[in-house]
């Protein structure tokens, strides 16, 4: 379950990673084309961002990008926020079971598992009705 977990994880922050590199790629390639519009190619710029993250990755910290680093460190806090959110939800949703695992379930329990906790004693049906009906005659 854990593994599922942080792969899961993982595999959501390598996603917003890479759309972080796109949009800041992108926001890049508009600023150095911004008085010459007319040259710019947003399929070209598409493609080079899509297919060589890592060089852009690599080349956004090199040049200290702030946007980047922004990004970057708000979708790492994100991610610990999302995990401590979830792990802290996943412990108070779980039930707490006693030794006989009849917590908040609808069966019956034997005769035996009442009285072996100490809660309860067992009697004969006669005895218990003898008892009852010699009190009863107390009263009077």
């Amino acid at each position: 379950m854990k593994k599922v977990l942080i792969t899961m994880y993982i595999v959501i922050y390598l996603i917003l990673q890479y759309g972080i590199t796109l949009i800041v790629g992108m926001f890049m390639e508009f600023a150095s084309y911004k008085d010459r519009m007319n040259d710019f190619s947003l399929s070209d710029s598409f493609s080079n961002n899509a297919y060589h993250p890592l060089r852009n990755i690599i080349t956004f910290i090199a040049d200290k990008n702030p946007l980047f680093i922004l990004l970057s460190v708000g979708l790492i806090i994100g991610m610990i926020v999302l995990i401590v959110k979830q792990s802290i939800q996943m412990k108070s949703s779980e039930l707490e079971y006693d030794s006989k695992g009849t917590h908040g379930t609808a069966r019956w329990g034997s005769l035996r598992e009442l009285v072996s906790d100490g809660n309860f004693k067992a009697e004969k049906s006669s005895k218990f009705f003898k008892d009852w009906t010699r009190t009863l005659g107390e009263d009077e």
